[in-house]
């Protein structure tokens, strides 16, 4: 039981074999649908709290013929929660205050009294559970399990009322109703999408609604009527009632040789129109052939829906069928096989398969026993016709007789005449035996093939594929100006929920701001960033606003904006205020540090050193150290007068001019620390070289560069023989290198 209708399903779960594997299947057997639920309970219990205010009421106004229907909106309210309480609780005490007319409602309701005015609501409901048994064709005693679901069932009455209609049947309430219809659907439709891969389960569902194909076809001239009627509309059922689906059907219509066309209609509503073209064409194409009707296949899917898959004209004809292929006689693969019958073939299999422990259940080996005593015989009779011929003196290989097979049956039955005895199937058996058997001295005939058969008449059939086209009346088409005064419509709806969100949102940002300045109005730390007069007048902005917010007239999100941009604009210096205070201490002291950092790295290492190649000059130095020394003092004189102002007073300094001398510094010693980084040590200078010289005989120093010659063959002085000994040529060194060198 729902909020609008009451459903009660007989289903049948059982284990089914599908095409491919085995998986369990429900199947819908019987539904029946009531139009009663949980909400026409409450109204029926709101209409019984309307009786007892108006036993009870002091006001001269009916809340029944309310303009507003605010009164009838709250009764329903109460009506509810009496239901909830009442299906644990034996009494309630429903009140609402205010109804009408600062008028108060206050009444007691018993659980006998609820039950007693829903009677005829339960009473229709069971109508829901005689129709599911009814469309089934089922009893009481079939029915295993009875599970309940909706919020409906959690009134007793309705528990009793089911139990007494079931013959005393015990209920289940294991299934969470919130939950089983979402997972099962969507379970369902994960198992249908070929998306996802779960866990095979089959679902049988029934048409709810009788499905019919309807069309006109003219009447013969013989059942024209004196009304003068020349056409007569065909109803035909397509899905009765309580048929399984999803099932595939097809209709015949078999006097048409012309286009048609057909309507469905699903429980007496039409839903659409197909035409079918290609019929005449068809008939025109296949003169020879005579049209068997004009067939329709419809498909109802696993979702219910209904569609035309297919539409084909079909013919059928007669055709000569071509013989097949002549069966060769099983005899001629093994002509000496002696002609035993089955029943011996039987006996022999049986003896032999015993002889193997019965493990020769084929025949097999029964076989190939007869095979090869037929050689056997062959080989004998061979050699006896063999000494036949030495003594008559007849070529075999010369003979022109025709070969036996192709004897008449006459002339093979006049070779030896068949026994007495013997019954004429064997006598053919063995006519047959001897006309296949060949003459002494022929060649070994072929094997006898069967005879090949006539052609047979068939009656052949074949469809040609028709056109169809589907206008659906179930869902209308609109026009273009229609269709422009939707789009309009639909436009102004989305403006109309994006203005309400948007005044929404204002609304939500100004009742928050108002709420957030006068808590902080009265916090700590926040109160000494205002001064007295300042509160005063804050805290009555403030609360003239609260009161306007519930009094303004037809408001917009302009006019929220507005009325927050004039109270962010009356405490902006004084948030201002308290920000500078918290930040202020952080800032100062992160400037400190950094005037500290600097001179221990600039001016202590670099201070006082003089010389060429060093990486700051005493000019560099000197400049950081000033410029240090004025951020020191401009830091210290603001300082000094801050701490004479009180914190509701304005700022000597704010915590933007710290920044901006924080960056000052950091650029200046940014610029010397690249200086230091790039700095490299300069290289040592080398010793002058001196040029070598060369001295006369008298001792006077002669250049070599002024092309002075000294004869080959002058003695070399003591001074000179250092030299030339130093010029020697060293012998070659051995350059080899072994492999661990390598």
């Amino acid at each position: 039981m729902g909020a609008s209708q009451t459903t009660a399903t007989i289903a049948q779960y059982q284990i089914i074999k599908g095409k491919t594997e085995t998986a369990p299947q429900v199947a819908i057997k019987g539904v029946g649908v009531a139009p009663v639920g949980g909400l026409k309970i409450d109204l029926t219990v709101r209409d019984k709290l309307v009786e007892k205010w108006e036993e009870t009421k002091k006001t001269s106004q009916d809340i029944k013929t309310q303009k507003t229907g605010r009164a009838m909106a709250k009764m329903l309210v109460a009506a509810n929660k009496a239901k909830m309480v009442l299906s644990a609780n034996k009494e309630h005490m429903a009140g609402v205050q205010q109804l009408i007319d600062d008028e108060d409602f206050k009444a007691k309701i018993t659980r006998d009294e609820l039950e007693a005015s829903i009677q005829g609501d339960i009473e229709q409901a069971m109508e829901a559970v005689r129709e599911a048994f009814k469309s089934s064709g089922m009893s009481n005693d079939e029915i295993s399990q009875v599970i309940m679901f909706g919020g409906g069932m959690r009134v007793p009455a309705i528990q009793e009322a089911l139990k007494k209609e079931l013959n005393g049947a015990e209920l289940s309430f294991n299934i969470n109703a919130d939950e089983a219809a979402a997972l099962g659907g969507s379970y369902h439709a994960a198992f249908v999408s070929k998306v996802f891969r779960v866990k095979t389960m089959f679902i049988k569902d029934a048409v709810q609604k009788p499905v019919e194909v309807r069309f006109e076809r003219d009447l013969e001239p013989e059942e024209i009527q004196e009304d003068g009627v020349t056409k007569k509309t065909i109803k035909r059922t397509l899905f009765q009632k309580m048929n399984p689906y999803p099932q595939k059907k097809a209709i015949t219509f078999n006097r048409f040789a012309d286009d048609f066309s057909f309507s469905v209609f699903i429980d007496g509503q039409l839903q659409e129109t197909v035409n079918l073209a290609g019929v005449k064409g068809a008939h025109e194409n296949n003169t020879h052939a005579d049209p068997k009707g004009v067939k329709a296949h419809f498909r109802m899917n696993d979702s219910g829906i209904l569609v035309l898959e297919s539409a084909d004209a079909t013919f059928e004809h007669e055709v000569f069928e071509e013989p097949e292929a002549p069966k060769k006689d099983e005899k001629a693969k093994m002509p000496d096989m002696p002609d035993i019958d089955k029943s011996t073939l039987d006996k022999i299999k049986d003896k032999f398969g015993s002889f193997f422990n019965g493990e020769d259940t084929d025949g097999k080996t029964a076989e190939q026993v007869l095979e090869e005593l037929g050689k056997a015989a062959k080989e004998k009779k061979d050699a006896e016709g063999a000494a036949g011929d030495e003594a008559t003196g007849e070529d075999s290989t010369d003979s022109d007789e025709p070969a036996a097979e192709e004897k008449p049956e006459e002339e093979a039955a006049k070779e030896e005449e068949p026994k007495a005895e013997e019954p004429a199937a064997e006598d053919a058996k063995a006519e047959e035996a001897k006309a296949e058997e060949p003459k002494d001295g022929e060649a070994e005939p072929a094997a006898v093939e069967g005879k090949a058969e006539e052609p047979k008449k068939v009656i052949k059939k074949f469809s040609v594929i028709l056109e169809s086209t589907a206008v659906n009346h179930d869902l209308e088409s609109v026009s273009g100006d229609e269709r422009e005064a939707i789009y309009n419509q639909i436009k102004a709806l989305d403006q109309a929920d994006a203005d309400r969100l948007a005044k929404e949102k204002s609304f939500n940002d100004l009742e928050s701001f108002i709420y957030d300045r006068q808590d902080k109005l009265y916090r700590e730390g926040w109160t000494d960033a205002i001064s007295e007069e300042q509160r005063e007048e804050v805290a009555a902005a403030l609360s003239a606003a609260s009161d306007w917010l519930w009094d303004v007239e037809e408001p917009t999100a302009v006019t929220f904006d507005d009325k927050l941009a004039e109270l962010k604009k009356l405490t902006r210096d004084w948030e201002r205020r308290f920000e500078e205070h918290e930040k202020r201490p952080e800032a100062v002291e992160r400037l400190e540090k950094m005037i500290s950092g600097m001179r221990e790295l600039f001016m202590e290492t670099y201070k006082n050193q003089t010389g060429e190649g060093l990486a700051l000059s005493q000019e560099d130095v000197f400049e950081m150290s000033e410029k240090l020394d004025k951020v020191t003092d401009w830091l210290k004189e603001k300082t000094e007068a801050q701490a004479a102002l009180a914190q509701h007073e304005d700022p000597a300094f704010k915590v933007m001019d710290v920044q901006v001398k924080e960056k000052t510094l950091s650029n200046a010693g940014e610029i010397l620390y690249k200086k230091i980084r790039t700095w490299r040590p300069p290289k040592p200078t080398e010793p002058p070289t001196i040029e070598p010289t060369t001295t006369g005989e008298e001792g006077e120093e002669v250049n070599a560069e002024e092309g002075e010659e000294v004869p080959k063959d002058a003695p070399a002085s003591e001074e000179e023989k250092p030299a030339e000994e130093t010029t020697t040529e060293e012998p070659a060194k051995d350059t080899t290198h072994d492999g661990s060198e390598l």
